[in-house]
């Protein structure tokens, strides 16, 4: 099976009403052990931090930043999709031993969780490396109907 990312059912909604900024929202990056499991209902960072990997390497408590730009918010004229770029690559170790089964992306300026990363099993570090590397750096498409 092959890695999978899915948006929280209520990030549209934060999104939509304000709760979440896309553009001035500071967004991190928590990766997750293997006692994670996605519930389309989660809305806050609470609802999943006690399933965030610990004492592993230097892994920062909380995640790692990930920039997201409102100048780089994209739409496909034609298409229906917008796509929301970040950046290309969230490192989060460059020497140690890191293992995780999922990672979570929230806004930690709201707390609100938007998206969830399922690695389809256990991911360790390479070399002492662990990073995820975002497809043509982008977080997430929408497609609307037309």
């Amino acid at each position: 099976m092959a890695v999978t990312h899915k948006l929280y059912g209520p990030a549209m909604k934060n999104i939509l009403d304000g709760t979440v900024d896309l553009g001035p929202d500071t967004f991190k990056v928590a990766l997750m052990s293997s006692g994670f499991s996605f519930d389309q209902d989660h809305e806050d960072w609470a609802d999943v931090s006690t399933h965030q990997i610990s004492g592993t390497g230097d892994y920062t408590a909380g995640g790692i930043e990930l920039t997201v730009n409102s100048s780089e918010i994209t739409h496909s004229t034609g298409t229906g999709i917008s796509t929301v770029v970040c950046s290309s690559e969230t490192v989060f170790s460059t020497e140690g031993t890191i293992s995780a089964h999922h990672a979570v992306v929230y806004g930690s300026t709201s707390d609100k969780l938007l998206s969830a990363v399922d690695f389809n099993g256990e991911e360790d570090s390479v070399d002492g490396e662990y990073k995820i590397t975002w497809t043509d750096s982008k977080l997430f498409t929408i497609t609307v109907s037309t």
